[in-house]
């Protein structure tokens, strides 16, 4: 293992060699990258006092004294930052081959924009990327710090001059991103700082990139079209509806006491259902304020959470047990057992709340229901089945996300077509779905025969899960 104290004490092609031959070693601008940040910091303080002295809040000898009580926390502010940058290189590292098809077309990307040059920067060709896919080699840690370095510069240039950067919700982050003695001191001076759209963007792109990797942002661009801002709303309104700072402090309190390749599975497992939470936000979610949002469903996923073992059926309950069963026997702390084991079934708080205001319903009702359909249709197992499906290229990797998108909404569709029936003859018992069973009996039949078919050892590829999604289709006649 290498670390680098200075800058260019080794070439890149230097780091590579060394890098391919199984040892650890980032670039100088990673292992330099606190010093970077600490300057930054420094100047940003300096600049909100200007504005305190110019107005006669704080004088020369007293500033000198603040700076210098500050030191601590800034270095802690800086440390941190820099501890989720390797992390996330480490998190990236530990997926592979596997995440060579979204890595590859994230360098096309930023090659076709003119952004960055493969060749100058010693990365991978197309043709060498399809080797290390035969070889089962994933990008080593030179490779993925100098990709993580541009993801980030292209993600700030997107967003730097863009509306969302004067959201309200984030002046928190402006105000987090200085030491605590100068938001109580000097409040004002930090929100009319100069550079506040600088500082809220490079906020922003770090909290995202560093968490969630260095390809979500441009496979969430390509599937679901959207702009990159909004991309970044997205995030953050699920980030805080499900409180996953807190989450992600618990697994980091657990260094040293869990593996880490333990710990990047979990944070890995966390950041799929994050993608999904964001695919199905945007998708139900066309306008919105990011405020509104993260209150309304921070509410609505308490009580949910709170009230698991009345609203989940079967399958998402056996599922939800079995989770939490596996992360018990890895000696993971009990509440954190639970929080993780309840993300899959609580990441549906979208489509559940999309119908309770489609019917005027109350929400505990319609995930009542909501998850009884997928029970007694088999729609988890089905799910699970299809992400139990060989990604092999950017290709299998779409049509497993199209096709189980296409599940939750025939689901939301179901639901929502059980409850308007219940509505329309004011029948309090808006989960009972017995009724509609027999009205489509000779559907369902058909449907159970197909599903017991699959359950005899089927192996389920993207043409089975075409014919099911148009089984579950015929559901709706």
């Amino acid at each position: 293992m290498i670390g680098e104290g200075g800058n260019l004490g080794i070439t890149q092609r230097g780091r590579i060699e060394f890098a391919l031959m199984g040892r650890k070693i980032n670039t100088d601008a990673i292992d330099n990258a606190g010093g970077v940040d600490c300057s930054d910091h420094e100047v940003n303080i300096k600049i909100s006092l200007m504005s305190a002295i110019k107005y006669g809040k704080l004088s020369i000898d007293n500033r000198s004294k603040l700076l210098e009580s500050m030191t601590d926390e800034v270095a802690s502010l800086v440390l941190n930052n820099n501890r989720l940058q390797t992390q996330a290189i480490t998190i990236e590292e530990s997926l592979g081959a596997n995440q060579l098809n979204n890595q590859s077309r994230l360098l096309n990307r930023l090659s076709s924009d003119k952004l960055l040059d493969r060749k100058l920067e010693f990365l991978p060709n197309f043709k060498e990327i399809q080797k290390r896919k035969l070889d089962n080699k994933g990008l080593n840690r030179p490779e993925l710090s100098i990709i993580l370095s541009y993801a980030k510069m292209d993600l700030y240039e997107k967003i730097v001059s863009s509306k969302v950067i004067d959201d309200p919700y984030f002046e928190q982050i402006l105000m987090n991103y200085f030491p605590e003695k100068l938001r109580k001191k000097f409040p004002e001076e930090i929100k009319s700082h100069r550079l506040r759209q600088e500082i809220i963007a490079t906020e922003l792109v770090n909290a995202l990139i560093n968490r969630a990797g260095f390809t979500f942002v441009n496979q969430l661009h390509e599937e679901i079209n959207r702009d990159f801002d909004h991309i970044v709303s997205g995030f953050i309104i699920v980030r805080d509806i499900f409180d996953f700072k807190s989450l992600w402090s618990q697994i980091e309190q657990l260094d040293y006491a869990i593996p880490h390749n333990l710990q990047s599975k979990i944070f890995d497992e966390i950041n799929r259902l994050i993608y999904q939470m964001i695919f199905r936000f945007s998708k139900l979610n066309n306008d919105f304020i990011i405020s509104d949002s993260v209150a309304k469903f921070k509410k609505i996923h308490k009580y949910l959470y709170d009230d698991l073992s009345n609203i989940l059926a079967t399958d998402s309950m056996e599922y939800y047990i079995d989770k939490k069963n596996e992360y018990t026997s890895l000696s993971l702390p009990e509440k954190l057992c639970n929080q993780l084991a309840s993300l899959d079934s609580l990441s549906t708080i979208y489509d559940i709340v999309d119908i309770a205001s489609d019917c005027n319903v109350d929400y505990r009702d319609v995930a009542k229901t909501y998850f009884n359909i997928s029970t007694r249709l088999h729609l988890k197992w089905l799910s699970d089945k299809v992400l139990e499906m060989p990604i092999n290229n950017h290709w299998d990797n779409i049509s497993v996300k199209t096709i189980i998108d296409e599940i939750f909404d025939y689901q939301s569709l179901i639901t929502k077509k059980i409850i308007s029936i219940h509505i329309s003859k004011n029948e309090k018992d808006l989960s009972n779905i017995d009724n509609w069973l027999k009205k489509n009996i000779m559907n369902i039949k058909k449907y159970e025969k197909f599903i017991a078919e699959l359950k005899s050892n089927i192996v389920i590829d993207s043409s089975v899960a075409v014919v099911a999604i148009n089984n579950i289709k015929n559901l709706m006649i």
